[in-house]
This record gives C-alpha cells, structure tokens and sequence, in this order.
C-alpha cells in the first residue's frame, strides 16, 4: 500500500517549470513546501522520498546561487525522479515474475 501511495505521489512533478532563467520562487512556495510536508510525514522511514527531498533542496540551493538554471534543474529532478518510478516498477514486476 505505501509503495502504491509513493508511486502516486512520484508521478506528479513536484518541481514547476518556470520562466526566468535563475527563478526559485517555487522553492519558497507555502503550497510546494506543504507538499513536501505531507509526503515526508506519509512516509517517515522512506529513504527514497528523503533523497528526492534532499536533492530538491540542493537543487533549490543551486537554482539561488545561479549554478543551475531553472530549466535544467527541473531536468535533472524529472530525471531523476523517472529514474525512480522505474525502478520501483522493475521491483513490483520481479515478485510476479519469480512466481511464475
């Protein structure tokens, strides 16, 4: 059931596009904020939600500081978010198939 709930969770981009070139108002949204809140609280002990935290903070870090621009910070976390929602579905996929 909490990988279920994860793998909803994972499928909603948790990092807007924006239209400045260094824009890093979305990681000062109350509602994106909020979010991250809701998830972390859902799922205390999950080290996936915690790195995907972890790396849209440092991604924030960096957006601020101008060494990634907003375009490309999105890039990386949609990748890597993508990355991860494979993963777990290669994880569901193995049980079904050692039990064939």
């Amino acid at each position: 059931m909490k990988m279920t709930l994860l793998m909803v969770c994972l499928l909603f981009p948790l990092y807007a596009g924006a239209v400045d070139k260094y824009d890093n108002k979305f990681c000062k949204d109350p509602v994106e904020l909020q979010k991250w809140d809701n998830m972390l609280a859902e799922n205390p002990d999950s080290d996936i939600v915690a790195a995907l935290h972890a790396m849209w903070i440092g991604l924030c870090v960096k957006v601020e500081a101008h060494n990634l621009t907003t375009e490309r910070a999105n890039k990386i976390f949609e990748d890597f978010r993508w990355g991860i929602i494979e993963s777990i579905k290669a994880q569901k996929e193995k049980p079904e198939k050692e039990a064939t």
